[in-house]
């Protein structure tokens, strides 16, 4: 059932895509939505579940906490410049922090500025800086993120988004970690 939903969803996307604009001053806005994968392990968090920073930070099988069906809404509003304020809600579950099993609901909001690069090419790199706030089961904490990204852009409004997102936790009692996020883009 999950599977057919998320079908649905990437159906309504493409057809989307197809009567949509490009995103420059008089047409602003970008949807995407996808997958994401929660990681604990290689943040240096010093937090007993945490290898060094960038540590087996390629090993999603064994590090990365990915939900099998569409796990993120993204939207953003282009400024102009390169730069844009992007907001992002995702959902998913947790069953490793690092090395440690659990079995956890998680919920993130986040918010950005982003900044991309090139402009009208295929390949778009971005970085983007915000803040966000995650809950974990019965647990929530705030988080100061840092992020980069590549777009694809197979059409002029249809492409392939990856970006990986540092999400630090101020607080002692929180959990650092990365989401990392793939999914389809429409401008």
């Amino acid at each position: 059932m999950k599977t057919i939903k998320s079908l649905m969803v990437l159906v309504a996307v493409c057809a989307l895509a197809f009567s949509a604009q490009a995103q420059d001053s008089d047409n602003r806005f970008t949807f995407s939505t996808g997958f994401t994968g929660v990681d604990a392990f290689p943040t240096n968090a010093g937090n007993g579940f945490s290898g060094a920073l960038f540590q087996d930070f390629f090993k999603a099988a064994d590090n990365w906490n990915v939900s099998p069906s569409t796990t993120y809404l993204q939207g953003s509003y282009y400024i102009e410049n390169g730069f844009s304020v992007v907001v992002r809600g995702s959902v998913g579950s947790i069953s490793q922090l690092g090395t440690t099993a659990v079995k956890e609901s998680y919920i993130g909001a986040d918010a950005a500025i982003r900044y991309n690069f090139l402009s009208d090419t295929k390949v778009d790199p971005y970085v983007l800086a915000g803040a966000g706030k995650y809950w974990m089961g019965d647990f929530s904490s705030g988080t100061v993120n840092l992020g980069a990204g590549l777009n694809f852009w197979i059409t002029d409004h249809l492409g392939l988004t990856f970006d990986s997102t540092f999400k630090h936790t101020p607080t002692s009692y929180g959990v650092t970690h990365f989401q990392h996020a793939l999914g389809i883009v429409i401008r």
